[in-house]
């Protein structure tokens, strides 16, 4: 009764604490909706995914603007057609002096993969809680793709995202061709909620989807609350990550969480103890593990030697999705999920049913 107690008030001080980041409509313009932080002049800084300098843009609330001109947060108003409803939206958070300069480029990659194919993305620039205090305002994360989708559930259904994606500002999309889409589970899957992948730490929150589902809405809220809640559980570190990483091991969360291979869509480069290997053809590269101030230098060679890469051979990195492993892989990935579901639902009797080798062994022993 207790531990129940204790559950509700988690969930409902979560949501208290991350009310007013949605009182307000978060389709509305800001300044912060654009390619860099506000700044004395209507310029913002676009890197051109082909050239090795930056393209300077006007913002696009100038009449002078170009017309291929994208602002990082994608708006809606009013009605939206089934045909022009996003499936998907894009999330990052990118903030601090020190990463603007490396991370910038990353994150175009980004914007560019979502005009391509019309994907919501949006991009917090300043801290929603804790500012200048890593072990709160990182929490940010959370409460940003939170508020994302209790917007999308003030739509009615048939005009809301599906799922919101959250990517790491220094992870870089190689391959364009390749869309979010083809690695959501199949409909006959609805009670998956999470997807993710693993390193040698277990999960990482470099890269994951939250489906549009007030479960996510639940979990986020518990996620910021379990410091101040529970400070008896040790989430040191990642601490956002981890508190995540807690929850997903607790009932009745597990059965709506799948992890998928880490080199499909999250593999690392940076973190010698971690690293994965990056083929042609791979969606992106995650600049993993150098993130302290001062491996700032080794990060920008990094990333360069990256961005010399995919423009010195873009035919190497940009393959069409057929000719990629994705087809094949994700087709098997599913396939066997589904068997080893199936196995597992004849081995454990499911409350609905009264047949299986339990029931089997427990009518022996009464006859």
């Amino acid at each position: 009764m207790m531990l129940a107690s204790s559950k509700s008030l988690l969930t409902f001080l979560g949501l208290v604490c991350t009310f007013f980041l949605y009182t307000h409509d978060h389709f509305s313009t800001s300044p912060d909706d654009y390619a860099v932080p506000p700044s004395t002049t209507s310029e913002a800084t676009i890197f051109d995914s082909k050239a090795s300098t930056p393209q300077i843009a006007l913002s696009s609330d100038n009449p002078s603007a170009p017309a291929d001109f994208v602002p990082e947060t994608t708006h809606r108003t009013g009605h939206v057609s089934e045909e022009m409803r996003p499936r998907i939206l894009q999330a990052t958070m990118m903030f601090g002096d020190q990463y603007i300069g490396l991370n910038e480029r990353t994150l175009q990659s980004h914007v560019d993969h979502a005009k391509r194919w019309g994907y919501g993305n949006h991009v917090l620039r300043r801290e929603i809680v804790g500012a200048g205090q890593w072990d709160k305002f990182i929490f940010s994360k959370v409460l940003h793709v939170q508020n994302l989708i209790i917007g999308e559930l003030k739509r009615p259904r048939e005009e809301r995202a599906e799922w919101v994606i959250w990517y790491d500002a220094d992870t870089l999309i190689l391959n364009p061709n390749i869309k979010w889409e083809i690695f959501l589970p199949p409909d006959t899957f609805p009670d998956i909620n999470f997807m993710a992948t693993k390193n040698l730490d277990g999960f990482n929150a470099g890269l994951f989807f939250f489906r549009v589902d007030e479960w996510s809405v639940e979990l986020l809220s518990d996620a910021y609350s379990l410091p101040r809640l529970r400070p008896e559980i040790d989430i040191a570190g990642n601490i956002e990550q981890n508190a995540l990483k807690y929850l997903f091991g607790q009932e009745p969360h597990k059965k709506h969480i799948i992890y998928q291979p880490q080199a499909w869509y999250n593999g690392f480069k940076g973190d010698e103890r971690a690293e994965t290997e990056i083929n042609g053809g791979d969606l992106l590269v995650h600049f993993a593990g150098i993130n302290h101030d001062n491996e700032e230098e080794e990060k920008k060679e990094l990333m360069s030697q990256w961005f010399a890469k995919i423009e010195a051979q873009p035919d190497e990195w940009e393959v069409p999705v057929e000719k990629t492993k994705y087809p094949g892989e994700i087709e098997a990935f599913w396939r066997t999920y589904k068997e080893a579901k199936d196995l597992l639902d004849t081995v454990h009797v499911r409350p609905d049913t009264q047949s299986g080798p339990d029931q089997d062994v427990k009518r022996a022993r009464m006859s």
